[in-house]
């Protein structure tokens, strides 16, 4: 990492600072502690160095950034509860006016030190744009069985196929237990037994019980 030990230096004597101030004063007291700190270990520091933004190639705004180290690493320091967006915005326009490639946004005003490291260009990341896992199990195979037809595309995790619903389909094999040998469809239309007849005809080899010799 570019200027990697002049950073860890810097981000050092902040955590010190800090450390012995702790949050609530204004950045002016952090700015100076942090300037002594960097003096004593030997770190070259420019405090409020001046910034002239150009348009057309005339000066627009004359800006300040609270620390210049080494003339190499600008340094931007908040006392406020929290960062925001826009305090990073500012570092990296403070990075393109000056022509600094490095920047550090360091908040002294939370319980412990917050730090932000910000380039003037954009440094992709090792790893660019990877396939999450679990994007990865849900993408539907063109080459799945389907358990109702096989052979046929059947949708996988995301969009996955009942089980419920693969037992309501019904089967063209399937056997009829009334009508042994004819269609019978399964469940979601199943076959409702026989209710009972109102007056239902006797048997003929049914017994009198008033003439067991008769039949009725």
């Amino acid at each position: 990492m570019k200027h990697e030990r002049l950073t860890e230096t810097i981000i050092g004597c902040a955590m010190k600072v800090h450390h012995i101030l702790g949050p609530g004063f204004f950045e002016s007291v952090y700015q100076k502690a942090l300037a002594h700190e960097l003096t004593k270990a030997g770190v070259s520091v420019a405090l409020e160095a001046p910034i002239i933004v150009h348009y057309d190639d005339i000066p627009v705004g004359n800006f300040f950034v609270d620390l210049l180290v080494e003339d190499t690493i600008v340094v931007e320091m908040k006392a406020t509860q929290a960062l925001i967006p826009e305090n990073e915005v500012q570092l990296v326009n403070y990075l393109n006016a000056l022509r600094k490639d490095i920047g550090l946004l360091l908040n002294f005003g939370s319980s412990s030190l917050q730090i932000k490291r910000k380039h003037r260009e954009y440094t992709p990341s090792p790893k660019n744009n990877p396939v999450k896992e679990t994007e990865a199990m849900q993408t539907p195979s063109l080459s799945a069985n389907n358990p109702v037809n096989p052979g046929t595309y059947a949708p996988q995790r995301g969009n996955p196929v009942k089980e419920t619903e693969a037992m309501q389909a019904s089967s063209p094999n399937a056997t009829n237990p009334v009508n042994p040998g004819t269609y019978a469809p399964q469940r979601g239309n199943p076959v409702q037994k026989a209710q009972p007849s109102s007056n239902p005809s006797p048997s003929p080899n049914a017994t009198n019980p008033v003439n067991p010799v008769n039949p009725v």
